[in-house]
């Protein structure tokens, strides 16, 4: 009987199979997928809030890492020793070559000449003294500026200023009731005794007409005590009076000081200034400049004390000039010349410093 071919193939192909892979072959451990769970699910990232200062536990995808880098990650801000320093916007101007004599802190070019001919003009008068500043007091030089003079009439312009300052009443009446100078001219002589005045009117009277009765009765009336303390608070204590005195000893700089002063306080003392701007004498700086000039001059027998301090009303920002002098009428034929050619030569220093169109 002949063996069945189709059996004896089939033995043979698994007994090769059984040699040929030494094992069982591995179960199945895929598990089965739960109806809840996503395919192939991902890391769960979580940011924190912006005022949020908890680290991220996870560790983010490529994509967040920029924005989750810490801030010492960035290069250090150099220290300001190490840091470049800023050049100047502009070069310092060189200062300039004036005489000795001159004290100034302006460094302009074109005020070299016109600072050395004030100078050479104030050098050649008789026992002078100027001072120039702006309204601001940025700008200023001076030629003996700090040297003390009798105050004339000078003293009545601060005098006065104080008075408005302080909020005195101006309609308080005064009355006249003793004549201390009877040589003294003004608009108060002896047939103005026992007759009363404003405040108002008194100070109208000292500042226009410079008269001597009407200061005298505010300084009777009103005394020194506030005054000097007004006086030293603004940094003038040259013009201080004392009980038997209502005159100082004072020196350009603090008269250019204080007028500089009133100027700035212009919107409240007006009234002051319309009057320094109308007295009834003005050979001085008001003859010397181009511009509208308040001003007070004082006169004390000239070689004790001729002098003008004025608010000089140039373009743009008012300057002032106090002259102060000895000069002896009688050896001089023109005693005003010198305060019409420093006024000038003062337009002009204005003018190359703020430009005067």
């Amino acid at each position: 009987m002949k063996p069945n071919r189709f059996l004896i193939l089939c033995t043979a192909v698994l007994l090769l199979s059984a040699c040929t892979s030494g094992k069982s072959p591995a179960p199945n451990t895929v598990q089965p997928l739960s109806p809840s769970a996503p395919a192939n699910p991902t890391p769960e990232v979580v940011l924190p809030f912006p005022d949020d200062t908890e680290t991220v536990s996870q560790t983010p995808s490529p994509d967040l890492a920029y924005e989750t880098m810490p801030e010492t990650s960035l290069p250090p801000e150099p220290e300001p020793s190490l840091m470049e320093p800023e050049l100047p916007s502009a070069p310092l101007q060189a200062p300039l070559n004036l005489p000795d004599g001159i004290s100034t802190n302006i460094t302009h070019p074109e005020a070299e000449e016109i600072l050395t001919e004030l100078y050479r003009l104030v050098s050649e008068s008789a026992d002078a003294a100027i001072c120039f500043t702006d309204a601001e007091e940025e700008f200023f030089f001076g030629i003996d500026e700090n040297r003390t003079y009798h105050s004339a009439s000078t003293i009545k312009a601060a005098y006065c200023h104080y008075l408005i300052a302080s909020g005195t009443d101006p309609d308080l009446q005064l009355t006249l009731t003793a004549i201390t100078r009877s040589s003294a001219s003004g608009m108060l002589g002896p047939g103005s005794l026992g007759n009363s005045f404003t405040v108002s009117e008194l100070i109208e009277y000292t500042i226009r007409h410079s008269d001597n009765q009407a200061y005298r009765l505010l300084y009777d009336t009103f005394g020194t005590d506030d005054y000097n303390r007004f006086m030293t608070d603004a940094g003038a204590e040259g013009l201080c009076l004392t009980p038997e005195s209502e005159w100082a000893y004072v020196s350009p700089a603090e008269l250019s000081h204080i007028m500089a002063e009133i100027c700035r306080a212009e919107t409240d003392s007006s009234v002051l200034t319309e009057h320094l701007k109308n007295t009834t004498f003005n050979a001085q700086i008001s003859s010397g400049t181009a511009y509208e000039t308040a001003h007070k001059y004082g006169y004390n027998g000239g070689s004790d004390g001729y002098h003008d301090t004025a608010i000089v009303y140039a373009p743009g920002r008012p300057y002032i000039l106090t002259i102060m002098t000895h000069i002896d009428f009688s050896a001089s034929d023109d005693p005003n010349g010198l305060f019409r050619s420093a006024a000038a030569l003062c337009d002009r220093l204005h003018a190359a410093l703020f430009g005067d169109s």
